[in-house]
C-alpha cells in the first residue's frame, strides 16, 4: 500500500469478504506448500460452484493489487505483502493490524496539524479517519483523534 494512505483509500483498498477468503486461503496454501494453489484447489476449498467465479475474483483481487500473477505460468498466484499485513476478521484487527492502522492515521494527523492553512477538507479527512476507527470499535484511539481534530476544527474557526 501506498505510505500516504487516506482513510478513504484504506477502505477502497480492503478486499470484499469472498475476496479475503480467497487471500488468505491463498496465503495459508503456499505458506504450507511452497507454492500457489490452482484455481480448481480454491474453487474445491471454498466451496464455489465453478472455476470462472474463482478466477473472476483473482482477476479482481490482481487488478486492485491485492495479488500478483505471472501469466503463461501454472501455479503462479502471489498475495502482495500489503495484504498479507493488512486484513480485517469480522470487524477486528490484530495487533500489529491495530497499531499499523493508527500509525497511518497518526501520520495522516500529523501532516494537517504541520499545515499553514488547514481547510475544511483536511478536517473532513480526518474525520473520516475517526469513523474508521469507529466502525472497528478502537474506542481508545478514537477519543485521542477525537480531542486532536477539536483543537484543529477550533484553530480554523479562530
Amino acid at each position: 500500500m501506498n505510505e500516504q494512505i487516506s482513510p478513504e483509500g484504506v477502505i477502497k483498498s480492503l478486499p470484499t469478504k469472498q475476496q479475503n477468503k480467497i487471500l488468505v486461503f491463498i496465503r495459508d496454501f503456499i505458506e504450507q506448500n511452497g507454492y500457489s494453489p490452482t484455481y480448481r484447489e480454491i474453487k474445491t476449498a471454498l466451496n464455489y460452484s465453478s472455476v470462472s467465479i474463482v478466477a473472476k475474483h483473482v482477476n479482481i483481487l490482481v487488478q486492485k493489487g491485492q495479488l500478483i500473477k505471472r501469466f503463461k505460468t501454472a501455479r503462479s498466484l502471489e498475495v502482495t505483502s500489503s495484504v498479507a499485513e493488512f486484513r480485517i476478521k469480522s470487524n477486528q484487527l490484530n495487533i500489529r493490524d491495530e497499531k499499523w492502522l493508527i500509525e497511518k492515521i497518526n501520520d495522516i494527523f500529523s501532516q494537517i496539524e504541520e499545515k499553514r492553512t488547514i481547510d475544511s477538507h483536511d478536517l473532513n479527512d480526518m474525520k473520516v479517519a475517526i469513523d474508521f476507527l469507529r466502525l472497528l470499535k478502537l474506542d481508545q484511539p478514537v477519543v485521542n483523534f477525537i480531542s486532536r481534530y477539536h483543537n484543529i476544527a477550533k484553530e480554523l474557526s479562530n
